[in-house]
């Protein structure tokens, strides 16, 4: 292999990203109000911009439009006369029997059809098992319910429980959400403001779903093509960028629980969702994006039941610390998720005030890890999802020092309460 073909093609592909990033803020692509509101993978907010689109009487002012293009394009939904499409009726977070909530319901003649929506969250025991029992079809009819992630995978064997005559059925943003808003764009042409909305809405859930723009893919498909060097040598890449990511993420949950450990003399607990040593686990947690968060936590308190309440460090884009609680089985393994504590239990046990409990899940209080560039600007901390450049940073050991030491500090401080 050529020694030149691989700085020599890395130099051409930078030339061809940094002219796509020039373009990008010239034509005033930087500036979405979704990214900067940090909206584009909170599925509660992602969720409301779904339901607003596809309810006929939503401020869109499109009737059931958006709606016919997601029953054809999106569920794949031909049959429903257009008097059924307008008297449809869109709901989020419809309650279950079991009080669990499912992000999107659409109720459409005979038909119901419960939508849950993951970006990042990983499923909860039994979740989709209940949202079964909310599925509706005419007599003779498959009942059936729809899953929609980034990538369009299953949902876990603990969420799916026992399944009885219904139809999951998996969609993903990159293959079904995208290509529908695109059509809801072209369909609002002479409505320049909506148009606009929807197609901010398409440019971040491409970025958050890794898809490259046309021309750019185009332009460094074009260097790959020049010789079979710089094939070969794009070829070797993928791997060593995916040890590079999940060796940094393992080293600062590592960095991380050492410098706790040495604080407080309190070992890390050992559970099914802490991944600082497992490889594998690191690859399809994090790197590859499927729905569970990496993190270290240790026990705070241990209280009647089986239940223990711990102070965590989990990575969504950053890290967050804060109490979260389990109920573990008669071994103290197998942690269960939901809620096992009363707000007036929360309150005495931690200490803070109902105003600052968190609403939902296992997180019991609204606290998180304040890090030196949250009050001017918490764009510029690393985003391990994004790799932006303060995540590159993390490479020099200094830096990573200064980062561990800040989360770390604050894991001690709400162990010390």
């Amino acid at each position: 292999m050529d020694q030149t073909a691989l700085p020599t093609m890395l130099a051409d592909i930078t030339a061809i990203r940094q002219r796509s990033e020039f373009l990008r803020q010239y034509k005033g692509y930087g500036f979405n109000l979704i990214r900067l509101l940090g909206a584009e993978t909170d599925e509660v907010k992602i969720c409301r911009l779904l339901y607003e689109l596809l309810s006929p009487d939503g401020c869109h002012g499109q009737g059931s439009k958006f709606l016919e293009l997601f029953y054809s394009m999106v569920l794949k939904q031909t049959a429903f006369s257009e008097a059924e499409i307008a008297a449809s009726i869109i709901e989020r977070e419809h309650s279950t029997k079991k009080k669990r909530r499912v992000d999107l319901f659409i109720k459409v003649g005979a038909y119901r059809f419960p939508i849950e929506v993951k970006i990042y969250a990983g499923d909860q025991i039994n979740q989709c098992r209940d949202y079964f029992a909310l599925a509706a079809a005419p007599a003779g009819k498959e009942r059936m319910m729809y899953y929609l992630t980034l990538d369009g995978h299953k949902p876990s064997n603990n969420s799916l429980g026992t399944v009885n005559g219904v139809h999951v059925i998996q969609l993903s943003f990159a293959h079904d959400i995208i290509p529908w808003l695109d059509a809801c764009a072209k369909e609002v042409l002479d409505t320049a403001r909506l148009r606009e909305s929807i197609l901010q809405m398409k440019q971040v859930l491409e970025e958050v779903c890794g898809i490259m723009g046309e021309k750019k893919g185009t332009d460094i498909s074009s260097v790959l093509r020049k010789s079979y060097d710089n094939f070969k040598s794009a070829d070797a890449i993928p791997a060593v960028l995916l040890t590079m990511k999940r060796e940094l993420l393992a080293n600062v949950l590592h960095d991380i629980e050492s410098k706790v450990t040495k604080q407080t003399k309190k070992p890390r607990i050992i559970d099914c969702i802490n991944h600082s040593s497992d490889k594998e686990r690191l690859n399809v947690t994090y790197i590859n994006k499927w729905p569970t968060y990496p993190g270290v936590s240790f026990l705070y308190k241990e209280l009647a039941n089986h239940v223990q309440i711990w102070v965590r460090a989990e990575l969504e884009d950053t890290f967050g610390v804060s109490y979260c609680h389990v109920k573990l089985d008669e071994n103290n393994q197998n942690p269960e998720g939901g809620r096992h504590l009363e707000d007036q239990d929360i309150c005495n046990e931690l200490n803070i005030r109902k105003e600052d409990i968190c609403e939902s899940g296992w997180w019991l209080a609204e606290e998180s890890a304040v890090m030196p560039w949250d009050k001017k600007d918490i764009q510029k901390g690393p985003d391990f999802k994004a790799c932006n450049k303060a995540w590159f940073d993390l490479f020099d050991d200094a830096k990573r020092d200064e980062f561990t030491t800040v989360i770390a500090d604050r894991i001690v401080e709400l162990l010390n309460r």
